[in-house]
């Protein structure tokens, strides 16, 4: 039996009592003393306090009877008070109370117990959250010794009651969802219910009338068989005559409808040419209205009649006809066309309406796994959750993300069992091409992950690199709570928001603490770190934290990131975090390059390393070679504020203003809270109007202007008085502009760029030496910075920042 349970609580907080499943005890997200769960009697007298009804105070004899019936009066009122003695210090003295000198109860105002919840949530009809309370049944695996008989009959009559009303709940949504129209979750809770009583007959013929009224009577002969021999093999009996017959009547008309299909291929075969073509343009229509025909005739259908049933199964026969002839056209021309695949946000079937963070770590992984193959375009993690819950087509979804195809799947759990369900779906025809169910243990979801992502990308036709099984070994487990907290954390970080970033670092420690042996979380806490320390170099009063000392960030950085590689090889965003680490602390441009490239080789579609790669390559100089990078960030990942804010920089430096200025409002549009994506953006403004007043559009510069004027007025405050300064720089006029600087004072940053635009090259120099909120990597290549570029002092400045012989014509 799982008990995870760590540190004591306040005594005073809400104790949550997880008894469904694996057995866990703590206050919300904070595990208590391992006290409680060290004797199965301890365990045993709080479930019963908490469980037994009427609710309410117990006489002492009465447990003692129950828990210690072959022990003396005096011995076992010794044990009773030493189990109440370690209940309360573990979790609180007010947890259980007394009534006198003979009675106690659980204190149910403390206690929240997901037995309790689960039976209050089938009571409200709250069918989803039910769902997602019972994981598994009443202490699972738990065994107690020496005990009542009438404690071991309510312990038993507990389970089995509570298991039966989960089953029914799995009937109520395996209806519900058929009535929804979603056939296959329908099928998956239909399947669950017939699970729990693996003898009866009732569940499974009620399962297999169930798979066939919903289109699957291949799968409800699989079904039969299964159920006939666990009969055989374990009771050495039969499925009753009527189930059987029921069955048999199935195979005969699906062998009917097999040569059916059989004549009408061959009579087909025989057609000329022409005629073939004409089958074929009417096909894609034909299907559809079948299809129509049997959603519709589904919910009037008789599970009683067997003339309905064969109208159906035929009716499914020429579908199947139908569209496996249309299928063989889609896929090649699917195969033909661009390999671009988007992963969307797995559904979590037990709350469909909530966020999960194990499903969303599905959907993490396989992306990961599929992003890490060379010739596929994989849209990254950022852009692909904000469809997470979303109405919109797959078509829609995918024209918008810019792929030809799109995964999409299920994650059920149920004890210690998952199921995934996953299907790769032509965006173009919105036909499936793929898909595929399976059913694994929990600890190994690592390994089902990489299973789910090699069949993916076999199905487009694409051969995993060498190194795609690597990074998780078959053999690598991961503790469950660690991966939980894990997850979480790995979705704050990815949203790059500057709460989140801070919030990540604190989960993805105490994921380490759980299971220091997870050489991604190490991996995502240096990149964390790093992230950290940007945000100590930004105000305050914008991003709302004070991050971490960039230098004691970077490393605590390097720490992390050397600990993922020294435990696996092949963590990726261990190498982005040396890279960038290397690169922009200590200068060292050699050893950032082998970090950059060997992170690409390991995910090609990264958007994050493609991003850095970019900034590494600009603060070079290589501008054209960044812009390679930065597009395909943007490619990858095409709702992330953070690539865009790195493409829109780098079209900036490449003097392409127009397109610089659409970037970096898409980055704000997408809720870029950097303050440097508006500094940028309004560079890009200044620039571009500093050419229109050069081509004597005057009117149209000074908009440009009044729009960079309202985005600092942003971050420094209205009323800046920048705008007439910056004006009268940007046409040229040296005098107004020194004039307006004196009797406008200014934040640094438009005082200095004012400066450059009318060459005042020995003041902006003197600015640049005394390092006036600029980095010199990046003045290196910022046009605003094009007035002084060929100066010796500058260029001298620029050699000594980066530690690198720069060439400059």
């Amino acid at each position: 039996m799982l008990i995870n349970i760590e540190q004591e609580i306040s005594h005073t907080d809400m104790i949550k009592l997880q008894l469904l499943g694996p057995l866990r005890i703590r206050k919300e997200d904070h595990t208590l003393d391992q006290s409680v769960p060290k004797g199965a009697k301890r365990i045993s007298l709080l479930a019963y306090l908490v469980l037994v009804k009427p609710h309410g105070y117990h006489r002492r004899d009465n447990l003692l009877a129950m828990l210690w019936p072959d022990s003396g009066q005096k011995s076992a009122r010794n044990s009773l008070s030493n189990i109440l003695y370690h209940i309360r210090e573990a979790l609180g003295k007010d947890v259980v109370l007394n009534r006198g000198s003979e009675e106690i109860q659980a204190n149910t105002d403390l206690i929240w117990c997901d037995a309790l919840a689960f039976q209050k949530s089938l009571n409200q009809n709250d069918l989803y959250e039910a769902y997602s309370l019972y994981k598994g049944e009443l202490l699972a695996g738990f065994h107690v010794d020496h005990v009542s008989n009438d404690f071991q009959d309510w312990l038993d009559g507990k389970r089995e009651s509570l298991k039966d009303e989960y089953r029914k709940l799995c009937w109520k949504l395996a209806v519900k969802e058929k009535e929804s129209g979603h056939l296959d979750i329908a099928n998956q809770y239909a399947q669950e219910a017939a699970n729990l009583t693996p003898y009866s007959e009732t569940d499974h013929h009620r399962f297999i009338e169930f798979l066939v009224a919903t289109g699957r009577p291949d799968k409800a002969k699989q079904v039969y068989e299964k159920y006939a021999e666990r009969l055989r093999s374990d009771l050495d009996s039969n499925p009753s005559q009527d189930l059987t017959r029921y069955v048999k009547s199935l195979s005969t008309i699906h062998s009917a409808n097999q040569r059916a299909e059989t004549n009408k291929t061959k009579s087909s075969s025989s057609s000329d040419e022409e005629g073939n073509k004409s089958d074929r343009q009417n096909t894609d229509a034909n299907s559809k209205n079948m299809l129509h025909k049997r959603s519709e005739a589904s919910a009037d259908r008789s599970n009683t009649t067997l003339f309905r049933y064969t109208l159906i199964l035929l009716t499914i026969a020429l579908i199947a006809w139908f569209i496996g002839r249309n299928i063989f056209n889609q896929e090649s021309a699917f195969q033909a066309g661009d390999k671009s695949v988007a992963v969307l946000p797995f559904t979590y079937i037990n709350s469909p309406d909530s966020t999960d963070y194990f499903s969303l770590g599905i959907t993490e992984e396989i992306l990961s796994k599929l992003a890490r193959v060379a010739d596929l375009s994989v849209t990254s993690r950022t852009s692909v959750m904000r469809y997470q819950n979303s109405d919109k087509s797959i078509q829609e979804i995918a024209r918008e993300l810019g792929v030809s195809s799109v995964v999409e799947g299920s994650v059920q759990r149920h004890w210690d069992e998952v199921r995934i369900t996953a299907q790769l779906i032509d965006a173009e025809t919105d036909r499936h091409l793929w898909g595929d169910t399976y059913d694994r243990k929990i600890e190994n979801i690592l390994d089902i992950q990489s299973e789910v992502a090699a069949r993916i990308a076999n199905a487009l036709q694409t051969e995993l690199i060498p190194h795609e099984n690597s990074e998780y070994s078959p053999n690598q487990n991961v503790d469950d709570f660690a991966y939980q907290i894990y997850l979480q954390a790995k979705h704050l970080l990815d949203i790059h928001e500057p709460e989140g970033i801070m919030e990540s670092i604190d989960l993805f420690k105490e994921s380490i603490l759980v299971d220091s042996t997870f050489a991604p979380a190490h991996g995502s806490l240096a990149l964390a770190y790093y992230y950290a320390g940007l945000l100590s170099t930004l105000e305050f009063n914008v991003v709302g934290v004070e991050g971490i000392k960039l230098r004691q960030a970077a490393d605590l950085s390097l720490q992390s990131a050397n600990k993922a590689i020294s435990i696996n090889p092949n963590v990726v965003e261990a190498y982005l975090a040396q890279a960038i680490i290397y690169q922009r602390i200590h200068s060292d441009w050699e050893q950032s390059e082998d970090k950059f490239l060997k992170a690409l080789s390991l995910n090609p579609n990264n958007s994050d390393v493609r991003r850095g790669y970019g900034f590494h390559l600009l603060f070079q100089g290589n501008i054209e070679e960044a812009l390679i990078h930065m597009e395909k960030a943007v490619a990858v990942d095409p709702l992330s504020w953070y690539a865009h804010h790195g493409l829109g920089y780098t079209y900036y430096c490449a003097r392409k203003y127009e397109k610089a200025i659409l970037e970096l409002e898409t980055s704000i549009n997408l809720g870029s809270p950097n303050p440097i994506t508006k500094k940028h953006l309004s560079l890009a403004l200044l620039k571009k109007s500093q050419e229109l007043f050069n081509n004597g559009q005057d009117e149209e510069a000074i908009s440009m202007i009044e729009r960079g004027s309202s985005i600092l007025d942003e971050i420094w405050g209205a009323n800046t008085g920048w705008k007439e300064t910056v004006v009268f720089a940007a046409m040229g006029n040296k005098a107004k502009t020194l004039q307006s600087i004196n009797e406008n004072p200014l934040p640094n940053p438009p005082t200095l760029y004012s400066l450059l635009l009318i060459g005042q090259t020995d003041e902006v120099l003197e600015n640049l030496e005394n390092r006036i909120n600029f980095r010199i990597n990046r003045t290196y290549v910022d046009p605003i910075f094009d007035s002084i570029r060929d100066h010796p002092r500058f260029k001298q400045m620029v050699r000594h920042d980066l530690n690198k012989n720069i060439k400059f014509d």
